[in-house]
């Protein structure tokens, strides 16, 4: 609520007080959680209070934990999007057809829809596609469900304007035209959703019947207009995307589910929000921590002088390769991918001698974004997908994906030292 409330006012306050609550929400699961979760939000921790020991300026972490009370209330709608989405009365239809469906075709049906829902909507298309599949349906379906869904959401990173990654690309990334990086990222994203097809790993979604796709479109019918207005009010008020979703996602999924007219189905909906709300605090967590680190690793004088050091011994192939593998790796131990997006955009994009090696640049910290989305324990999408199908982490990411995404980083790679 002070989210919306700050985005709609331009309220400096509000968003502070967003922040305290993110904050308050990542302390609570630290305490309460164990394991991973508890271990990465700790270490980021210790680092951050050590950056700001060293000599950032510790205000700045007020600008990570202010990015987080954003995220944590855009997390909030997506749960409620998800409970609007369960409440149509079709979506039983959908779900006895999909269930039927071979396993490779409906691989393809749930790819491109992850694909299509993930340009405006990003993370939130998990929330609107998850309800797709049953609630009963065993763990192996669950995990593929979630495999190829979260594939298509993090192949349009390498090109949404609706992003947090593009954002930083566009904002702190070296003087790239926009066009140059629309049109390069999103044929690598082609490329990727079609690679599928040709080594018959899933089909082509118009294998599926045409029933299909009228009882899907019934469902999402509601899901296309809520993109028409979030594109619009970001157009209107210039919002980014991730504002206009948190001031209008949640009320838009409260409309939906008065709009069935079932009161079982309302009860089910508030009820299924609840649950995914308490659920969510663990996610917070880890962003939390990422975002104040990332500010604080941007603010370091000593950071940025190491970076730079880095880029005069290695040169500008190397440096676009090193930050690829930075990300990927990073994600995958635990840190957001705008912790090391942030510094390698600053440090490094001024370093690049020429446009081509500039656009490399920002299509590497694309790709690396996409690789974590789909396997870094340090990705809110990751940790948002394996919440919402109910699948275990580590087997969402020691999977499919992360073979996929290892050899596309290593073909990038390669053809970056051919180009440059």
């Amino acid at each position: 609520m002070a989210s919306a409330l700050a985005i709609l006012f331009d309220a400096g306050p509000l968003r502070t007080v967003a922040g305290a609550v993110a904050a308050a929400l990542a302390l609570a699961s630290i305490v309460r959680s164990g394991g991973m979760i508890r271990a990465f939000a700790l270490a980021l921790g210790a680092a951050s209070a050590a950056l700001a020991a060293l000599d950032a300026d510790p205000h700045a972490a007020l600008v990570g934990l202010e990015q987080a009370g954003l995220f944590c209330a855009f997390l909030a709608g997506l749960y409620a999007l998800r409970s609007g989405v369960e409440s149509n009365p079709s979506l039983g239809a959908v779900r006895g057809r999909l269930r039927d469906l071979p396993r490779e075709t409906r691989r393809g049906v749930l790819l491109w829809l992850g694909w299509l829902f993930s340009v405006p909507l990003v993370i939130g298309a998990l929330s609107v596609v998850a309800p797709l599949i049953a609630e009963d349906a065993d763990t192996d379906t669950r995990t593929d469900a979630a495999t190829w869904s979260i594939r298509g959401m993090a192949l349009t990173l390498l090109f949404s304007p609706f992003t947090v990654a593009m954002g930083l690309v566009t904002s702190l990334g070296p003087a790239v035209p926009f066009p140059a990086i629309l049109s390069s990222g999103l044929a690598l994203s082609l490329a990727a959703l079609l690679a599928p097809l040709a080594t018959g790993a899933c089909r082509s979604p118009l294998a599926a019947e045409r029933a299909v796709w009228i009882d899907v479109g019934r469902v999402l019918a509601p899901v296309l207009v809520l993109i028409i207005l979030v594109v619009a009010a970001s157009g209107w008020f210039g919002w980014s995307t991730l504002e206009a979703s948190v001031v209008l996602v949640a009320p838009f999924a409260a409309g939906m589910v008065t709009a069935t007219g079932n009161r079982a189905r309302r009860q089910a909906a508030i009820r299924s929000t609840r649950i995914g709300w308490g659920r969510f605090d663990s996610e917070v967590a880890v962003l939390t921590s990422a975002l104040v680190f990332a500010a604080l690793a941007a603010d370091s004088a000593t950071v940025l002088a190491a970076m730079d050091a880095a880029a005069e011994w290695i040169g500008p192939g190397g440096l676009v390769v090193a930050s690829l593998g930075a990300i990927c790796l990073l994600s995958m131990i635990g840190v957001h991918m705008a912790v090391p997006a942030v510094v390698v955009l600053s440090v490094f994009g001024p370093l690049m001698p020429d446009s081509l090696s500039a656009l490399l640049l920002c299509l590497a910290v694309l790709i690396g974004w996409a690789f974590g989305a789909m396997t870094g324990l340090g990705s809110i999408s990751f940790l948002v997908a394996t919440t919402i199908f109910r699948v275990p982490p580590r087997r969402a990411a020691f999977g499919p994906n992360l073979t996929f995404m290892t050899g596309l980083c290593a073909l990038y790679a390669l053809g970056v030292f051919i180009l440059i």
